[in-house]
């Protein structure tokens, strides 16, 4: 089997679905990751993770936002690839189309998944 090496980057929900599709997991389920095996991944690809209980961070290619959830605002961004040891913070300079870019997709995916959790039905 061919090894492919992932620049791009991926989410711990990636590899839950992963590990699903090398365990022969088939069943219908809701999930926000990708198969990594089966999976060209964008190289502009989004992915979302959860700091603790009110921050989420979206990172892209190029930056990590951090966005507090409870007051719906965005607190830090940083571009990681310059600036690894994340010191300064990006948050307050005029936003760029990719910044604005980054806040939106992480507004869309807080509503998508807040939704998909409120209307979630226990059995």
């Amino acid at each position: 089997e061919r090894k492919a090496f992932v620049t791009s980057p991926v989410s711990q929900l990636d590899i839950m679905n992963t590990i699903l599709y090398y365990s022969g997991f088939n069943a219908s389920m809701v999930s926000y990751g990708v198969n990594l095996k089966d999976s060209v991944l964008d190289h502009n690809r989004t992915v979302f993770t959860k700091t603790n209980t009110a921050i989420y961070e979206a990172i892209n290619d190029e930056f990590v936002l951090g966005f507090d959830a409870v007051n719906a605002k965005p607190v830090y961004l940083y571009n990681y690839k310059t600036d690894p040891e994340k010191k300064n913070n990006l948050i307050r300079q005029p936003q760029t189309a990719g910044t604005e870019k980054l806040i939106a997709e992480m507004e869309a995916f807080l509503q998508t998944a807040s939704k998909h959790y409120r209307n979630k039905t226990v059995n």
